[in-house]
């Protein structure tokens, strides 16, 4: 398709590509138009979003639009060439990038501001919303509906920097960017907008808000409602990068190991091994697993109440769980929320000044269960199939750090962002 489009857009065939966009490439949500009262929006990569999107378009105030990162990418790859993505976002947000880039540009926007023109006439936007700010190819599109005074929003998935490392990290990235040209940026906690504003990336503090993580509203629903499962029969880990330079490979190795043969150990308990997609895609996680086996000559086809799920709801997950176990995720505070035991493999060899400031939530380990060995895991896991009950002032603590990273607890952050980009369309 690359090609295909580059051939349309070399011989000056802009308005075909263009009816191709808008009539085949952008994808409509299906509703009847509620004139005024509705909020019209383009999502960018709409592949990002984690639900928070969906959540949104199933209120009849919102009518939305999606476009997926493949066509965003083609597109910025015709005009760009190929670069790598750190150089590409220096540039994107430069206040002054080079001017071979600021050519390609020009070339660029001017067909965009076609583009997005022909939406605004035929499906009056309002907004156009990323959910990051690092994707580059959104870049150019929001920048363009600027200048046709459609604001850019972005709603940013990003922002459990619940350690040293990666705030300092992150916070350093964003120095290199300079600048963000959209109007608003909404996050989760006070940290992620302590981060923009002390990185200087975002210099008016009227352009990003602190406003909660939409797709925990059904989370709360689920525990407000007493949706648990009643039979409760199921384990959950939550798995984790198997290689990286932020833990030592063998807490990943342990981990599993421990997990398939508490799940050997006990036939009636379903296990569920739950690896994040991104995880699969950009790591080699299932020859790690499978290594990290090989010790103990286990045949996983005999285990049949071990599951590997990727696909899985971690909600869903998570309310049918006794315990769960996970390590430097936002699922270790969802788990927490619902009243469960969560097991956190923070292992003696992580127990260095090396691995300080990389463990998540490192003010409320006491709220979690924080075994220092392999075998001192296997033992907390057999004691919370006895003992599951949470105490209430460990419990308040629970909602507390919750609270710190993803938002009110009160089922009413979709409502917010709804209230928000009223206000905003105004």
């Amino acid at each position: 398709m690359f090609h295909f489009f580059k051939i349309l857009l070399d011989v000056n065939l802009s308005k075909l590509v263009i009816f191709i966009i808008k009539n085949f490439l952008i994808k409509k949500q299906k509703r009847t138009v509620l004139e005024n009262k509705q909020i019209n929006i383009l999502f960018l990569t709409i592949e990002k979003f984690r639900k928070d999107h969906e959540l949104l378009s199933k209120d009849n105030r919102i009518n939305s639009l999606t476009i997926s990162e493949v066509w965003l990418n083609i597109f910025f790859k015709i005009y760009y060439g190929k670069e790598k993505i750190e150089r590409v976002m220096r540039k994107s947000y430069s206040v002054n990038p080079p001017s071979f880039y600021l050519r390609k540009r020009e070339k660029y926007h001017l067909f965009l501001d076609k583009v997005i023109k022909s939406l605004i006439k035929e499906y009056k936007l309002d907004f156009i919303v990323s959910a990051d700010v690092r994707y580059y190819s959104n870049v150019d599109w929001g920048m363009v509906a600027e200048k046709n005074n459609i604001k850019w929003i972005v709603f940013h998935r990003e922002n459990l920097y619940a350690c040293k490392e990666i705030y300092e990290k992150v916070k350093k990235r964003h120095m290199y960017w300079k600048n963000f040209p959209g109007s608003k940026i909404f996050v989760h906690n006070k940290l992620t907008k302590n981060m923009f504003l002390e990185s200087s990336f975002i210099r008016d503090k009227k352009k990003i808000k602190v406003i909660g993580c939409k797709r925990m509203d059904n989370l709360y629903k689920k525990i407000k409602d007493n949706n648990f499962s009643t039979t409760r029969d199921s384990v959950t880990l939550f798995s984790f990068r198997p290689k990286c330079t932020r833990f030592p490979e063998s807490v990943f190795d342990e981990t599993h190991k421990k997990v398939v043969l508490f799940a050997i150990e006990n036939p009636k308990i379903n296990v569920v091994i739950k690896p994040k997609i991104e995880i699969i895609k950009k790591t080699d996680w299932y020859d790690s697993f499978f290594k990290c086996l090989k010790g103990i000559s286990v045949d996983l086809k005999s285990i049949k109440n071990l599951s590997i799920s990727p696909f899985a709801d971690p909600h869903e997950l998570i309310m049918r769980s006794l315990f769960t176990v996970g390590l430097n995720s936002s699922v270790v505070l969802e788990s927490a929320i619902t009243g469960i035991p969560v097991i956190i493999p923070y292992f003696n060899e992580m127990r260095t000044r090396k691995y300080k400031n990389k463990i998540y939530f490192r003010d409320y380990l006491d709220c979690f269960d924080t075994p220092k060995s392999s075998d001192e895991f296997m033992k907390i896991m057999y004691l919370r199939l006895k003992k599951r009950n949470i105490s209430k002032k460990i419990q308040n603590r629970r909602v507390e750090i919750f609270e710190n990273y993803m938002g009110k607890f009160d089922g009413l952050n979709t409502e917010r962002y709804i209230s928000e980009l009223s206000l905003l369309k105004i």
